[in-house]
């Protein structure tokens, strides 16, 4: 079966050698020179042309997959932790500022990127990522990306989570390469230089950061102005906590974090607007430029999450097809976009949101025709809501054993949030665009953007209103990793069953 989908095959083995390396770490040297061995007689099996070794190749192209997953992810999770020396109080540690910073109502968040540690006899090179609070004032909210700053050795190893069924903070940082942390007061550090040269990340930041700056000067405040922020342009960090915790236990969390939703809206309005390209010479292969080129720098306006740039590598692969006339096989355009990522960065294997993504789009692809095949109405606007149904009903099923072994609660009523959400949502979206688009021009802006305010207002309302119903969330589920291979078994079965009609599958699962 899986021979009409050679980039399956190709990513599994890849997929495996990374996590056995997260599992079963070791030094990243010895596979390294495992691989390059049979690497290279992989190209000489290749060179020999006998049709007897076309298995011996193809066992070696899996084998150095397998090596080449785990060789990446050694190199890549190499634990480097700073280490402090407290009795030297001349000694202070230079780090920069990596990612953008997220203002909290009494601290700024920033992570760091360590360059080293100082002291009045020598400068001793260190590595590692470090994430610190620092105390808010007027100097800690100008900083940026980029900005190099000094900080007293006060860093300490991330604490583990303090209740059984807490989501495993501690982890979840290990998995972006962060260790350790600590509290500054305003004494304890100091700027050194501030960024000279825009990178392209606070290029982005600056930009998402006068497009809100443009929908609250077109009239939406507080709660409808940051709900609109994180459903347009992914920036989410605003959102008051009871609203957030309310989209949460409604079932309708995802639609504040972008996604390949919005994505694919955005490559719908864009495929469309670019059309006229193709009356001109090579206006295919520039339309296909053009589309590639505006999705990767929605994802990046957006903050590049795992759905995002999953959503937009996917497209882009699709445009890719498009452009040299080939077909494009869903779970080949899927495979692609997974193994482009892990290439880049295996440790996104480990990413919460990288699962729930694609498991996501995955559920929807194969569950939801099942699922939508079992009722037929001849009413559009019932087929419409039985479809969107149908697709919530999937999701749900290919994430929910995920979602309860990270978080240990379930949504009770994520129907019915989702069959009023996901239509709200995607009404925003296009709103919210449109807004911007037309943001020169103050008069429609301006009148638009009332009724975006009316159309949030009406969503939160919404949200408050199911997550305030009985039993509208079930908490503190207890579910193992173990109760969580046993579900999706059981899923994959029931699917087998249903697909190939063979009744050995039932009584297995």
């Amino acid at each position: 079966m899986l021979n009409s989908f050679p980039l399956v095959r190709l990513l599994l083995p890849f997929v495996i050698g990374i996590v056995v390396a997260i599992y079963l770490p070791s030094n990243a040297i010895y596979p390294f020179y495992a691989f390059t061995f049979l690497f290279i007689l992989t190209i000489i099996s290749l060179l020999i042309k006998n049709y007897n070794l076309k298995y011996v190749f193809g066992i070696l192209v899996h084998i150095n997959l397998l090596l080449a997953g785990y060789s990446l992810t050694s190199f890549k999770a190499e634990n480097k932790i700073v280490t402090n020396n407290n009795s030297n109080d001349n000694q202070f540690i230079i780090a920069e500022i990596s990612e953008p910073i997220v203002v909290k109502e009494k601290s700024i968040k920033a992570i760091l990127t360590i360059k080293g540690i100082k002291s009045k006899q020598n400068w001793l090179k260190s590595e590692g990522r470090a994430i610190i609070y620092l105390q808010k004032d007027s100097l800690s909210i100008q900083l940026k990306a980029n900005d190099i700053i000094a900080f007293e050795p006060m860093l300490k190893d991330v604490p583990p989570p303090q209740n059984p069924n807490e989501f495993d903070f501690r982890n979840y940082l290990a998995y972006h390469l962060i260790y350790q942390q600590a509290y500054l007061k305003t004494s304890n550090w100091t700027i050194l230089k501030k960024a000279t040269n825009l990178s392209i990340f606070a290029w982005a930041s600056e930009t998402r950061k006068n497009l809100i700056n443009k929908l609250e000067n077109l009239g939406i405040k507080d709660d409808r102005l940051h709900v609109a922020s994180a459903l347009i342009l992914g920036y989410k960090d605003d959102i008051d906590a009871q609203l957030k915790n309310a989209y949460s236990s409604a079932g309708a969390m995802h639609v504040l974090a972008v996604s390949g939703l919005h994505v694919g809206i955005i490559f719908l309005i864009f495929n469309q607007l670019l059309l006229f390209l193709h009356k001109i010479k090579y206006g295919k292969y520039i339309q296909g430029v053009l589309l590639i080129l505006i999705l990767w720098i929605y994802a990046l306006l957006t903050g590049l999450s795992p759905s995002v740039m999953r959503a937009a590598t996917m497209f882009s692969f699709i445009v890719g097809a498009k452009m040299t006339n080939r077909n494009s096989n869903f779970f080949n355009t899927l495979a692609a976009s997974a193994l482009t990522l892990l290439l880049f960065n295996p440790l996104l294997i480990m990413e919460v949101g990288f699962q729930l993504s694609y498991l996501a789009v995955i559920g929807i692809v194969v569950i939801q025709p099942l699922i939508y095949n079992l009722y037929y109405t001849k009413w559009w606007l019932l087929d419409k809501i039985w479809e969107l149904t149908a697709v919530s009903i999937a999701a749900q099923i290919a994430t929910f054993p995920l979602g309860l072994y990270y978080f240990h609660q379930f949504p009770n009523y994520f129907l019915l949030s989702n069959l009023i959400v996901i239509p709200l949502a995607i009404g925003i979206l296009y709103l919210g665009l449109l807004v911007l688009a037309l943001s020169p021009f103050p008069v429609i802006a301006s009148f638009l953007a009332k009724v975006l305010d009316y159309v949030i207002l009406f969503l939160n309302k919404i949200v408050v209103y199911i997550d305030e119903l009985p039993y509208s969330l079930s908490q503190n589920i207890k579910f193992t990793l173990l109760d969580n291979y046993l579900i999706y078994i059981t899923i994959i079965l029931v699917i087998l069953l249903i697909n190939l009609r063979k009744y050995i599958y039932f009584s297995t699962a």
